[in-house]
């Protein structure tokens, strides 16, 4: 999977005219949020929200959404934490 970093300066009118969505399970204010735009999804730390941007095509955050809903991912989940 290739994805690019978006360094904060891209235009915050930009940042703000997209949608931005969160886990609703988010209690902690430390999760990831999600945004989707013609050409991409892009993600962000809820708490640094003009930080550093992950940039996804579609089709790879598809195949990334496919893999967790296939728990491709869990056995990440049960590793030990260091």
């Amino acid at each position: 999977m290739t994805n690019t970093i978006s360094h904060p300066s891209m235009e915050e009118d930009d940042r703000e005219a997209l949608t931005w969505r969160g886990p609703s399970m988010c209690a902690s204010a430390n999760c990831v949020q999600v945004a989707v735009s013609d050409d991409s999804v892009l993600v962000r730390n809820s708490k640094d929200t003009d930080g550093v941007l992950l940039r996804f095509t579609h089709a790879e955050w598809d195949a990334f959404c496919r893999a967790v809903a296939l728990g491709e991912f869990s056995a990440l989940r049960e590793a030990p934490r260091a």
